[in-house]
């Protein structure tokens, strides 16, 4: 029986068919890209124009007019040479390209891609489990829940994100909270090996003994290298032991929030790496005793298998989270080891201070064991924040297609992670996978010289012309302390 805390929340007031006709709706730039393209594509590959229902399948969003890339034109390869072909053609009419899989990412830098080149994995979804048992090789266009849902049907689990419509790889390359972490490790921590198509075209394969210096890389801060075309990853028995997974949830007033984290620190946090492999299907009153003596207006309790704890959180394919053309939502995320209890009440007084053009903000807090995280040595991966177990994030929310909205909230949203961070008495370290696009790249992937500089110097080395440089790029820079001691 698995176990884990609530999240607690914070809430104030088509596919055309094989053909490369021209459609009418295509620009001159992107009609002689497809021309020039489809010689060299498979015959299972799709050339979709802005008028056609394949483009439309491959660029409907999460988000719709915030934090999004523009495509001229989408291709949904069938293989890993059609991949290779479309970069090729992308450079040589020097458009930008990105890979699609779960459309969830939004932040300020993939705004920045425009008349560019959609790379849509969506035929890159097989899934198969290798002779050990202890492993599948993953299509790199399979979302988060189709990969788990498949794993189940052979009595397999993995560590995964909570959204079952995100891809299954974006948030791995960012270090990749989420269930079983505690056991497991994050997401980066279970990639075995990856083929990565690099912004020259070419196919390499990383792992632990092939380009290790990239391999270190793709862990934490990957959407910087190349797009994965397919990648190994490591997979764990479901039993009758740890199959059901218990859960309570608590919902308290306002007037509670120090008292609720009082607790929290004083209960939850003390025992996050014992929540594991415990019998029955309720939570221990050793680990929801306190929240109960704080007398919420209303708890729920059950147990569920793991598919059931995203529906239970509001995170299924029929949930707000996954629906399509959702309101513009600006994250602001703060990692930390506990909350800053005097930040969070003035954060509190913010949110209730917000115009009602901002009504349906959220404060989200997530907590995690970090057991099996901190077990993986702290600089053996890109991935630099190992010691925090609590993300905070504002999640500033709005209607979409509003400019000044957008400039507005952005001021809210920096605030509040401002209160937040000056409460806590510590630097700025932000999630990658929510990340805002303000911060810096040591807020990002980590202060210490060395990283910076090792994350530059691969840079320079395995995408020199910048081709990855659309979600929270690192940049090139220009030499500088990089020291060979950090080579892994």
């Amino acid at each position: 029986m698995w176990a884990f805390p609530a999240v607690l929340t914070a809430t104030l007031a088509s596919a055309v068919g094989y053909t490369f006709n021209i459609f009418s709706a295509s620009t001159p730039s992107s009609t002689t890209f497809a021309a020039n393209l489809a010689p060299h594509l498979s015959s299972q590959a799709q050339i979709c124009h802005p008028d056609s229902s394949c483009y439309k399948n491959a660029t409907s969003r999460w988000q719709t007019s915030w934090g999004i890339p523009h495509f001229d034109i989408v291709i949904r390869p069938s293989t890993i040479e059609d991949i290779q072909s479309t970069i090729r053609a992308a450079n040589a009419h020097s458009k930008p390209f990105l890979a699609i899989s779960g459309g969830h990412g939004a932040t300020l830098s993939l705004a920045k891609l425009r008349n560019g080149v959609g790379i849509w994995l969506e035929s890159f979804k097989d899934v198969e489990i290798l002779p050990d048992g202890h492993s599948a090789v993953v299509g790199g266009g399979s979302l988060c829940g189709e990969l788990r849902d498949k794993l189940a049907l052979h009595s397999k689990q993995k560590v995964q994100g909570a959204c079952d419509c995100t891809g299954a790889v974006a948030p791995m390359l960012g270090g990749g909270h989420g269930w079983l972490q505690g056991r497991y490790g994050l997401m980066a921590d279970n990639l075995v090996s990856a083929k990565l198509v690099l912004g020259n075209e070419s196919l390499v394969e990383v792992s632990a003994h092939q380009h290790e210096d990239l391999f270190w890389g793709l862990r934490g801060a990957g959407h910087n290298f190349g797009i994965v075309a397919e990648f190994v990853y490591k997979i764990y028995d479901v039993t009758e032991e740890n199959r059901d997974w218990a859960y309570e949830q608590f919902y308290f007033e306002e007037e509670k929030l120090e008292e609720v984290q009082v607790s929290w620190s004083g209960g939850w946090k003390g025992h996050l790496g014992d929540l594991s492999d415990m019998a029955g299907n309720d939570i221990p009153d050793t680990y929801s005793s306190g929240f109960r003596a704080l007398q919420p207006f209303n708890s729920f309790s059950g147990a569920t298998d793991l598919a059931g704890v995203s529906v239970m959180m509001g995170f299924d394919v029929d949930a707000p989270p996954c629906a399509k053309h959702f309101p513009t939502l600006q994250r602001f995320p703060l990692a930390l080891e506990t909350y800053p209890i005097a930040g969070m009440r003035a954060v509190v007084d913010l949110l209730k201070s917000l115009p009602t053009e901002f009504n349906i903000t959220r404060i989200i807090l997530e907590a995690y064991s970090v057991n099996a995280v901190q077990s993986v040595p702290e600089n053996s991966t890109a991935f630099a924040d190992r010691s925090s177990n609590l993300l905070i994030s504002p999640f500033i929310t709005h209607a979409p297609n509003d400019a000044n909205l957008a400039r507005r909230g952005a001021v809210y949203g920096n605030e509040m992670r401002r209160v937040m961070v000056e409460g806590s008495g510590h630097a700025l370290n932000a999630y990658v996978n929510y990340a805002h696009g303000t911060e810096t790249q040591r807020e990002l992937y980590g202060y210490q010289q060395w990283r910076v500089d090792r994350l530059q110097k691969l840079k320079r080395k395995w995408d020199p012309s910048d081709r990855f440089g659309w979600y929270l790029p690192i940049g090139l820079g220009c030499g500088g302390s990089y020291n060979d001691k950090h080579d892994m």
